[in-house]
């Protein structure tokens, strides 16, 4: 629940057409089923195609005008039933990197929650 309640309002739909701001706004019962659905995705080691997929589009550069190509760019639209399970399946790395200890303590920057106390130079 805390990861759709941290999706951004007004971020556009993926190719699925499902808003953030309607997911915020499911009953209960509903996010418990979508809930299911992660879970039987995460025991079958599985990953919906159709969240894979991206919707790509251009939008104006800020500043530009509409008049030429070069004044747009692209971006990606992507399911946020997708984001919702990749941001799920981060979690379920980290904990397993974090309790088996994969990632070695002198990589601060790549272990979860933790801010390096300051940057070293390793090149000698």
């Amino acid at each position: 629940m805390d990861i759709i309640l941290q999706l951004p309002n007004k971020k556009a739909p993926g190719k699925d057409g499902i808003k953030n701001i309607a997911l915020k706004a499911l009953p209960l019962n509903a996010i418990t089923n979508i809930t299911k659905i992660f879970n039987s995705c995460l025991q079958q080691n599985y990953f919906p195609q159709e969240w894979k997929h991206a919707l790509i589009t251009v939008i104006p550069k800020a500043g530009k005008g509409a008049r030429f190509t070069e004044n747009y760019r692209p971006i990606s639209l992507i399911s946020s039933l997708g984001k919702i399970f990749e941001k799920i399946l981060l979690q379920h790395i980290n904990r397993h990197c974090e309790e088996n200890n994969i990632i070695p303590e002198f990589q601060q920057l790549f272990r979860f929650h933790t801010k390096p106390p300051y940057s070293t130079n390793c090149s000698e």
